[in-house]
């Protein structure tokens, strides 16, 4: 009877979804928008809509993530394959080496690239992925996780599966969907997705966000003619059932407003760079908005020490003239940490940036940026923005500091 009740479910929610008509073009426009997600995580470049006034722009920049070194935990060998911040780490099957970017075989692995890429070493006729995501909250019941929450928020690009789709249990319990599509040159596709929630520290007034609970591992497998389906196949299976939930996935994470951490904060944290784009002025008042020496400074939205554990709802910054603010236009500008951005925090930790751009200042070169939480008054200082002031322009206008946020 289960049985029977599990299908029905999955051809409920098959024949709500996507049809298989154009399955194979829809995947392969995924996988387009995979690899410009991962070129942005490890480009460096700048963007900038300019609609400089008294309103705040959205800046739209590419980001170059730090590479971090991570021991392989407890149960991985020499090859193991981690994601900290993704809450996952797997072991590298027999027979497949890791991807790299040029798309030559490597055997280095970097942990601040949020998406594992293996190939198959002969013959070279299948790929596989390994990432997090935000699976589509109608499929939670499927999953035996019924979503409670209110209704998901909207920005977010949540998986569905395409294709036949079965379900199935890890040896650990977490249940499974498969979605597999064959195509007729004899090539295929096959995704799985893993109940991989995000675990939260919950405190005495809050509550983990409901959309955390939408995060799972997606494995995809594509073959082509040249490959052994039965073998590929069981390869994926068998990563499937063997990779490890570590980090977040096991032990809770502080949320926002969770008071969790060390009493002593960081002094130093995020990137700063030098703007060296061409220069942006505002048309109506001649402002500098962005130009050449401009200090541009970028938190990565997964610092969980200091966005998850002392920022309520934001994150400012905040440029100190010696003990008061300076005269600079838009200072204590704060980015939102929304609900959008925490379910990119959970799914795609390593390509949520929130930045901030300080251009034209004449004032004292002993002026600091602060990473601040505005929701406290006065505005409490979190870390120092290790930067020395931008170059004055023109004294003839104001100093400037504007920012947003970015998500993949």
């Amino acid at each position: 009877m289960l049985e029977e009740r599990v299908k029905e479910t999955l051809e409920r929610v098959a024949e709500t979804g996507p049809s298989e008509a154009g399955g194979y073009d829809r995947f392969l426009r995924r996988r387009r928008r995979a690899a410009r997600t991962l070129t942005a995580a490890t480009g460096v470049a700048l963007v900038v809509v300019l609609g400089l006034a008294v309103a705040m722009p959205w800046i739209l920049p590419t980001r170059r993530t730090a590479t971090q070194v991570t021991a392989p935990t407890a149960g991985g060998g020499a090859a193991a394959l981690s994601r900290p911040h993704q809450g996952f780490e797997v072991d590298l099957p027999d027979g497949w080496a890791t991807l790299g970017a040029d798309s030559g075989v490597h055997r280095v692995d970097s942990p601040s690239v949020g998406t594992i890429s293996l190939v198959q070493k002969s013959p070279r006729a299948a790929e596989m992925t390994i990432s997090t995501g935000l699976i589509n909250s109608r499929y939670n019941a499927v999953l035996g996780r019924p979503y409670r929450g209110p209704s998901p928020p909207t920005g977010v690009r949540y998986l569905e599966p395409e294709g036949t789709v079965s379900s199935g249990r890890r040896p650990d319990g977490r249940p499974f969907l498969r979605a597999v599509q064959r195509h007729p040159d004899g090539g295929g596709v096959v995704d799985y997705y893993i109940w991989w929630p995000y675990r939260c520290a919950l405190g005495p007034d809050l509550r983990c966000p409901a959309v955390l609970g939408l995060r799972v591992l997606h494995l995809q497998l594509h073959w082509t003619k040249l490959a052994q389906p039965a073998k590929v196949m069981a390869a994926a299976e068998r990563v499937v059932r063997t990779v490890r939930p570590i980090g977040n996935a096991v032990d809770p994470a502080p949320v926002p407003g969770q008071p969790t951490c060390s009493a002593n904060s960081p002094d130093r944290l995020g990137v700063v760079d030098t703007y060296r784009g061409r220069e942006l002025r505002d048309p109506r008042t001649g402002a500098y908005a962005l130009a050449k020496g401009s200090v541009e400074a970028m938190l990565r939205l997964a610092d969980y020490n200091l966005v998850y554990c002392r920022v309520q709802h934001k994150i400012a910054v905040v440029v100190m003239d010696g003990d008061t603010p300076a005269a600079v236009r838009g200072n204590g500008l704060a980015a939102p940490v929304s609900d959008v951005l925490l379910g990119m925090v959970a799914s795609q930790p390593l390509g949520s940036w929130a930045n901030w751009q300080w251009t034209n200042w004449c004032g004292s070169r002993s002026a600091t940026p602060w990473y601040v939480d505005p929701d406290v008054r006065p505005a409490k200082r979190l870390a120092r923005i290790t930067s020395s002031p931008p170059p004055c322009l023109d004294p003839r206008h104001p100093s400037v500091l504007q920012g947003g946020h970015t998500a993949p």
